[in-house]
């Protein structure tokens, strides 16, 4: 296999975290009352499992989103859930990086849209980088998982891989968030009188989605002036690292 030992590792990211997502969604009745009895300690206990089974790839974005909002509210819950997925990403990228060595590299540089991303992320400056992880980070349909396995190739260095990863992540959490505290907060006995929440959710599903599509339209435009740009002149992958 091409991939080598990453191999297995980038099926997992495809199917496990659907999974997991719904064995959480089907509990989340349970564990967040559990949660948010606990205080300060179940906020603890959530960020510290979010990162472990979201750096596994067990758990996908959406669903330890909405349990965070369910149990902690917006404020506390936005928090949480953010360092959650900060753990999750340097978990996941790490072992990303330990599996795949340069084989992804190799396999990444074949196609000319891998080598302008890592162009992108690797030949302009600080600030540069940071836009394009965030960008990656910002469309919903985005996968937390497999994006992972995508900056671990290109070899991006840990502060921008982190930092872009939470600003492009935090649209689509606070909506998460925002849907789970709205959800809890339902009298499933009287779903008329939920007006104000199905319009919170409403909401910040829609700006979610014109979030994610003005992020692919800004991340292409990137992509395609790294192509154009190492299309003038000869170009050795090795030398951007």
């Amino acid at each position: 296999m091409r991939l080598g030992r990453l191999g297995p590792a980038a099926a997992a990211t495809a199917f496990l975290p659907p999974l997991g997502s719904l064995i959480l969604l089907g509990t989340i009745n349970q564990s967040a009352p559990w949660l948010q009895s606990h205080g300060a300690v179940g906020v603890l206990l959530f960020v510290v499992a979010f990162s472990v089974f979201g750096g596994l790839a067990l758990l996908p974005t959406y669903a330890p989103s909405v349990l965070g909002g369910w149990a902690f509210g917006m404020a506390v819950g936005l928090a949480a859930t953010l360092a959650g997925f900060v753990g999750a990403a340097a978990i996941g990228f790490a072992i990303a990086r330990h599996l795949s060595g340069d084989r992804l590299l190799q396999v990444l540089d074949e196609y000319p849209r891998g080598q302008a991303l890592r162009r992108a992320l690797l030949s302009g400056s600080l600030r540069r980088t940071l836009l394009v992880v965030a960008l990656l980070r910002v469309p919903p349909n985005g996968p937390f998982a497999m994006t992972n396995l995508l900056l671990a190739a290109t070899q991006v260095r840990w502060a921008p891989y982190l930092i872009g990863s939470m600003l492009g992540l935090t649209p689509r959490v606070a909506a998460a968030v925002i849907v789970g505290a709205s959800l809890s907060q339902l009298d499933l006995r009287h779903l008329e009188r939920g007006g104000s929440a199905y319009l919170s959710i409403g909401i910040s599903l829609a700006v979610v989605i014109v979030l994610g599509w003005m992020a692919n339209r800004t991340l292409t435009d990137f992509v395609g002036a790294s192509s154009a740009s190492g299309s003038s002149g000869p170009h050795n992958p090795s030398q951007s690292a």
